[in-house]
Order: structure tokens, then C-alpha cells, then sequence
């Protein structure tokens, strides 16, 4: 009886029997997890377009991900009245030739933006696909 049970353990240990816990998965297998975009700057500004008689809001922000790129799938530039905290108006950026760099303008007359107003925030917000989302708060140059 002992030799039988000394030849089944030597079987064991010589075969290479190796127990894995399904609970604990090695970290190479484990699956990527989601990390939010950064907005890495962004800038907002106005000029005046004589052709529209218009002033014109330019934005602009350069993001990333390290999920890579394709994870960003949209950037928002949400306009603050910061002595209020009042989200006065969201306005969409959209995607260049670079994937890093997004970008829109608009006509003033078309906004809730006001270029002579000095207090104004601008929220640059890039959302990845499964919605979580990164920041960068910067103040416009506006006519002050």
C-alpha cells in the first residue's frame, strides 16, 4: 500500500501537474481595462470674419487615449458663465485628418457665447466609447 501510494505521488510531481484558481487570472490574459481620454490642451478664441460680419469662436483641442485614438468618439466644448456655474451652451468639435486633433468654429450670431464677455469657461470634454470621459477646463480669448 505504500509503494502504491508513493508511485501515484511521484506520477504527480513527474508529470508536471500544475492547479490554476479560476478566480485568478494571470495579468497578461487579463482582458484591457477602459481608461479615460485626456484632453491633452485646447484652446477657444474669437476673431471677427468680415466676409459674415460676424464674429467667429474657434476651438480647438488635441486629446488622447491609451486605449488608442479610435477610442475617442466625440469632444464637446461646454461654455460656463463661471461666476454662476451656469452651463450656458454645449457646442461639438469634430474630427481632423489627425485623430489627435479636434476641431470646430462657429458664428457668434449662432451661439449663446458672447466675445466681449470676460467671464467665460470652456470645458473641453472627450468622451471614448463606452462613454467615460476626460476634461480640460481653459478660458477663452475673448475682447476684454
Amino acid at each position: 500500500m505504500i509503494r502504491i501510494a508513493a508511485l501515484t505521488l511521484s506520477i504527480a510531481t513527474l508529470t508536471g501537474c500544475i492547479f490554476i484558481d479560476a478566480d485568478d487570472e494571470p495579468s497578461g490574459d487579463s482582458p484591457a481595462e477602459n481608461v479615460a481620454p485626456v484632453v491633452l490642451s485646447a484652446e477657444a478664441g474669437c476673431y471677427f470674419d468680415a466676409v459674415n460680419n460676424d464674429d467667429i469662436l474657434e476651438l480647438y483641442a488635441t486629446v488622447d487615449d491609451a486605449n488608442g485614438l479610435s477610442d475617442v468618439q466625440q469632444v464637446w466644448a461646454d461654455i460656463y458663465d463661471e461666476p454662476t456655474g451656469e452651463l450656458v451652451q454645449s457646442l461639438e468639435l469634430f474630427g481632423t485628418d489627425d485623430p489627435a486633433v479636434w476641431f470646430s468654429d462657429w458664428l457668434v450670431s449662432t451661439t449663446l457665447f458672447d466675445c466681449t464677455y470676460p467671464l467665460w469657461v470652456v470645458d473641453f470634454v472627450a468622451y471614448d466609447n463606452d462613454g467615460v470621459a476626460g476634461a480640460l477646463a481653459v478660458y477663452p480669448n475673448t475682447y476684454r
